[in-house]
């Protein structure tokens, strides 16, 4: 019936785009976006971010069917509407349900207009999007089939593939994990490392989590006390990985390097069930889970420092052996509530304080500062500590009604949080998607770029004007006194 609803909906605008009379055009600080969402059975939507409205969408046919080796319908972005007189393109990957084969639909992201439509010979394996672009600034789309058989769309030119840095991938099959080295020319995967977790039958891998591809880190250190520097492992090839035994109930973490293969970090946390949550952010990992134990949510933090002494100074290098593990530094915390979702803030440079967002079953969506989050808050606070305002440890992280984003609006369902950087820096925005869409703009640091409406304008602006007649008047005197001591 939910299909048959859809259908009839996308035959009733047959045009994918929907004339709202008025024309769309971005405003100065990046603050209103297209939200462009697939649901599982193949409608994409465009939403205009100011005031939901459904601007187009479009029916991707009656043989929709969301691809076997991920989880939901994947999305990409090739170029956005930053390159003038281009238009953005993104793309969706899905199967088809009769023949399990792998179909492309490329798409104008603002306007709904289908681009290209390719249907594939094999199923898919593995699909992500390129680093490199050509002269169209278009991010090409790396298929890799089931026999491992590599496709990139739309094609590009050789020169182009042999500029492009190395490009590493990595297949996890059960408790098996291996990576390859992709020849974007010669279009083959070369395997170069291979690896067991020994998971036992009951344990199974229930999430993946690597580092976004365009996140920024501002800060390469963190300054302790003694004013001496503590650098941070921030490894953006470093994958994190769950593995959940739901009979013997505890939880598994790997975190892995998918580069070079090396194990960096294993842990067991016992009497843990799901439901299991976990963000990779930056040198630092939180993860949240169902303690049987003590019979309520708790969330775990897990920072990796490379200590005193920086080895990577400008580009993080898998291949180059460190002189010594990075450090791990460990803490957990009591949640009063359950946890549908978990997700973390995003600004363009990195510099405002993240803020860990956590959606609840009861419809609220919770933002947690990473202050609280530390795993280096200490028990006991000395005179030092005061001065840097450190935050002592307490075991149960708070939850206050004025930390809810979503303040009355209640959010049911929520499946996953995105976030997004804006124009300004203080300002990171929210998307949350299940049964309910809710978008929103976050300052976990409050608004220090903006100005208050309640800024005196007029006095400033007085005080400006005085200043510059002050300027004027004092040339004019100065002027004329060393005129005046000339003729003296």
């Amino acid at each position: 019936m939910q299909k048959w609803v859809l259908k009839a909906a996308n035959q009733i605008f047959s045009f994918s785009y929907i004339n709202r009379g008025e024309v769309l055009e971005r405003d100065f600080f990046n603050l209103r976006k297209m939200l462009v969402i697939v649901s599982l059975d193949g409608v994409i939507f465009g939403l205009d971010s100011s005031d939901g409205s459904v601007v187009w969408r479009h029916w991707l046919g009656d043989n929709f069917a969301p691809l076997i080796s991920t989880i939901g319908v994947p999305l990409f972005i090739h170029r956005t509407t930053a390159h003038y007189q281009r238009s953005g393109l993104a793309s969706v990957v899905f199967r088809d349900s009769t023949s399990s084969a792998g179909v492309l639909v490329f798409f104008d992201p603002i306007t709904g207009e289908i681009r290209d439509r390719t249907q594939l010979m094999t199923a898919i394996k593995r699909a992500d999007v390129l680093s490199i672009a050509g002269k169209d600034h278009i991010n090409p789309l790396l298929i890799v089939g089931q026999n491992n058989q590599v496709h990139i769309f739309p094609s590009q030119p050789d020169e182009v593939l042999l500029a492009a840095p190395p490009v590493y991938i990595f297949n996890i099959e059960s408790s098996r994990i291996s990576g390859a080295k992709l020849n974007l020319v010669g279009k083959e995967l070369i395997n170069t490392w291979s690896a067991d977790l020994h998971l036992a039958p009951s344990e199974h891998i229930i999430i993946v989590k690597g580092k976004p591809r365009h996140q920024k880190v501002h800060s390469q250190g963190r300054v302790l006390i003694d004013r001496n520097v503590q650098y941070k492992y921030a490894n953006p090839n470093l994958v994190a990985i769950a593995a959940l035994d739901a009979v013997h109930q505890h939880l598994l973490l790997f975190l892995i390097d998918v580069v070079s293969g090396q194990m960096v970090h294993s842990a067991r946390l016992p009497k843990a069930t799901a439901p299991v949550h976990l963000v990779h952010c930056e040198h630092w990992i939180a993860y949240s889970y169902w303690s049987e134990k003590g019979r309520r949510t708790e969330i775990g933090i897990l920072e990796l420092y490379e200590g005193s002494e920086q080895t990577y100074k400008d580009r993080f290098d898998s291949l180059t052996p460190t002189k010594q593990p990075p450090e791990i530094i460990s803490q957990s915390f009591i949640y009063a509530q359950g946890i549908q979702a978990m997700g973390v803030s995003e600004t363009e440079k990195g510099l405002t304080t993240r803020s860990l967002l956590l959606a609840l079953p009861l419809g609220g969506i919770h933002e947690v500062t990473r202050k609280l989050l530390d795993a280096t808050r200490p028990l006991e606070l000395t005179q030092e500590m005061r001065e840097e305002m450190m935050i002592p440890y307490m075991p149960e992280i708070p939850v206050a009604t004025e930390d809810m984003v979503n303040y009355n609006q209640t959010v049911h369902g929520v499946r996953g949080i995105k976030t997004a950087a804006s124009g300004l820096e203080s300002t990171s925005l929210m998307l949350a998607y299940g049964k309910d869409v809710f978008f929103t703009r976050l300052t976990p640091s409050g608004t220090f770029d903006i100005l208050k409406d309640d800024f005196d304008h007029v006095l400033i602006s007085a005080v400006l004007f005085g200043l510059i007649a002050g300027s004027i008047i004092s040339k004019k005197l100065a002027r004329n006194n060393a005129l005046s001591a000339a003729w003296t």
